[in-house]
């Protein structure tokens, strides 16, 4: 009895706010396992997880068909038995850990030095996958706070936790209860990030035996108040595909810099690389853009002819030489060895930066091929690191068809430089 009672006191938390973590079904469009794929220090999954630990959920509920890999949790994971006590929880090894299974693991507690123990849920559809709606649904039946959180795993940025008031979804006497709280961006909704009370439930279990499988519809039928977070639209980006997934991972990349860059390579000289960062330099210019240039020169250069002012200064030792016009001016800063290219980007005065380089291109990477690619076996980049190529040869039309979509990669023609300059600033540069 005396275990049974810890446990219905640790689960009816009824006045606090839970974590769903809806982990979606087979990934077609990625071609891969979502929640798995890495993120930072950890993959999409755990990444959020550790996010999200930071805030006053009451537990947190993944819904999910396949198994999760949580060896990157920080701190130690226990499977506990449904009606023990903490005395009767068992530690995960690594293997286990690799693939918990929904079907086998029910509850585990997340263990960390000097932090609150936080409950773990995991639970999963048991008929055919209905989509988020049927994720939302298993979600909620395996929830015990009056309500929840409910965010995709493939949001890699989300961070916006606290957007809407809890309060407002809880009963009160004499008024009539909002029943979701769901964000808006420049109009348009958000239903994964945003809050459901636990009397969504019956209304959701309606609709899947309905056949509707939109997050959208329970709004028809639940009283629902709309949130403007158009100011952190970026946390609400998801990733469908694989494309999708490594220029949302060059965009936080670009988000921790002073300047966004985006690098142009190629297996070797004279391939195109100067003629597309040229172009790429001019189409981003006619979208508004203050554009820097970068580039590595491995036979050395000088900045100035013989017998000006400067090179005498040059030449007479000074480590610094620099010049200033009417319309601007440079800097020649002689140093010991090879500055880093990153260095130098970062320091002008531009909205972003095309870096050419041969070998220590940063992503985005955007690399320069002769033909069109039918796959990417041939190229400098690692494919996991490519976000696109531009061929140069382009007398033949590509088919996008040719290349296979789980190498992620996207292809543009050396004609089509104004749309990729576009699809770049949306992507990977904070548009």
């Amino acid at each position: 009895m005396k275990r049974l009672l810890v446990e219905r006191t640790d689960m009816n938390q009824l006045h606090d706010m839970g974590l769903l973590i809806v982990c979606g079904g087979q990934s077609t469009r990625m071609g891969r396992d979502k929640a798995s794929l890495p993120w930072q220090e950890g993959t999409l999954l755990t990444s959020l997880m550790t996010r999200a630990r930071s805030f006053a959920f009451s537990h947190i509920v993944i819904a999910g068909n396949q198994p999760v890999d949580l060896r990157t949790l920080p701190g130690e994971l226990y499977a506990m038995h449904p009606l023990s006590d903490l005395s009767g929880r068992v530690r995960l090894s690594d293997a286990e850990l690799a693939a918990v299974e929904p079907h086998d693991v029910h509850r585990l507690e997340w263990v960390l030095e000097n932090e609150r123990t936080l409950s773990i849920f995991l639970t999963a559809d048991q008929g055919e996958p209905c989509g988020p709606l049927g994720g939302l649904a298993v979600g909620l039946s395996e929830g015990h706070c009056d309500a929840y959180l409910a965010v995709s795993v493939d949001m890699p940025l989300f961070d916006n936790f606290d957007f809407g008031d809890v309060t407002k979804l809880r009963s009160h006497l004499g008024r009539t209860p909002v029943d979701c709280i769901v964000p808006t961006i420049n109009g348009n909704l958000e239903p994964l990030g945003a809050l459901y009370s636990q009397r969504c439930l019956p209304v959701i279990i309606k609709l899947l035996q309905q056949g509707e499988r939109r997050l959208r519809a329970i709004f028809d039928h639940c009283p629902t108040e709309y949130v403007d977070v158009s100011a952190k639209a970026y946390a609400y980006k998801n990733v469908n595909t694989y494309n999708e997934y490594k220029a949302i991972r060059a965009l936080a990349y670009n988000s921790t810099r002073q300047k966004p860059i985006i690098s142009v390579v190629a297996s070797q000289s004279k391939t195109g690389k100067t003629e597309v960062a040229t172009r790429l330099i001019k189409a981003l210019d006619a979208l508004g853009y203050k554009v820097g240039f970068v580039k590595s020169d491995g036979h050395g250069f000088t900045m100035d002819s013989e017998g000006t002012d400067t090179w005498k200064a040059d030449n007479a030792g000074a480590k610094a030489v620099a010049i200033a016009g009417p319309t601007g001016y440079a800097i020649l800063n002689k140093t010991e060895g090879p500055t880093d290219l990153m260095t130098l980007a970062e320091q002008l005065p531009v909205d972003i930066v095309v870096m050419e380089t041969r070998s220590r291109g940063v992503e985005p990477i955007i690399e320069v091929v002769t033909e069109a690619p039918t796959n990417f076996a041939n190229c400098i980049t690692p494919v996991d690191k490519l976000l696109a190529v531009v061929y140069m040869n382009d007398n033949e039309a590509f088919s996008q068809e040719n290349v296979l979509p789980s190498d992620g990669v996207a292809v543009f023609s050396l004609h089509d430089i104004e749309s990729l300059a576009k699809w770049l600033v949306k992507e990977v540069c904070f548009d």
